[in-house]
């Protein structure tokens, strides 16, 4: 029995006793339903584990054993580097509305930033490439800790959340 993580849920697999077996999954000790393999859990919150409890049944009853997993959601931290620092120094905000300071990159540095989660906040347009976006980065790098608008980072663009980083728990 195996729970493999991504956001907000996990894939559940295992191997299947064959016809006339059905499998009953509890989710974090909730009621149980029939379920196949593989299965899709959905709708759990990120930055914590779960555990999922499966037991087989066929008409002759319920098994006495039980097989457990459990899939911790805990972000998956990636790094990349800032863009766009050219014309002024990088704000880091300390909230993805654009809001409050919680530091800066320097004008013209280029540096690693982990990006730690996505959340979507106020829309900014990033003056000096033009482009704009709701998407935020919650950062750590060596100036401060907070949030840097998608504009300004290097992740792929176009999905939420990208690169297999997960959506943030506000």
């Amino acid at each position: 029995f195996k729970a493999t993580p991504r956001n907000h849920g996990a894939v559940l697999s295992w191997n299947s006793a064959g016809t006339g077996v059905e499998y009953m999954l509890s989710v974090n000790g909730g009621t149980p339903k029939a379920v196949t393999s593989p299965h899709t859990v959905t709708g759990l919150a990120n930055a914590k584990v779960h555990r999922f409890t499966l037991t087989a049944r066929n008409a002759a009853g319920s098994s006495t054993g039980q097989a457990t997993t459990q899939a911790d959601l805990a972000y998956p931290r990636k790094v990349f580097r800032n863009q766009y620092n050219n014309q002024t120094n990088t704000i880091i905000r300390s909230h993805p509305t654009g809001a409050g300071q919680a530091g800066r990159i320097p004008q013209g540095e280029y540096i690693d930033v982990t990006v730690i989660c996505q959340v979507r906040g106020d829309s900014v347009t990033e003056e000096e490439s033009g482009r704009t976006s709701d998407i935020w980065n919650r950062v750590e790098t060596k100036y401060a800790n907070g949030y840097l608008s998608d504009t300004l980072v290097t992740t792929t663009k176009g999905a939420f959340p990208s690169n297999g980083l997960y959506e943030c728990e506000m």
